[in-house]
């Protein structure tokens, strides 16, 4: 029975517009974040190959002089 009551009173309160507004803000901004965590993981993923192929090719070409 309790949560019954715990139902029918939740139900009762009425969602703040402005609180819907900045929820919808806080969505929208969790999803940029995590779009932009994974450019940065795919981008630090690239620097770390083009890092290694410099090396090598900083490598290859001393042996050639």
């Amino acid at each position: 029975m309790t949560n019954n009551s715990t139902t029918s009173s939740t139900s009762q309160v009425r969602p703040c517009p402005g609180l819907t507004w900045e929820r919808e803000q806080l969505a929208r901004a969790t999803g940029i974040i995590g779009q932009l965590t994974e450019e940065n993981t795919s981008l630090r993923q690239m620097i770390r190959q083009l890092t290694l192929q410099n090396s090598k090719l900083l490598k290859d070409k001393d042996r050639w002089q």
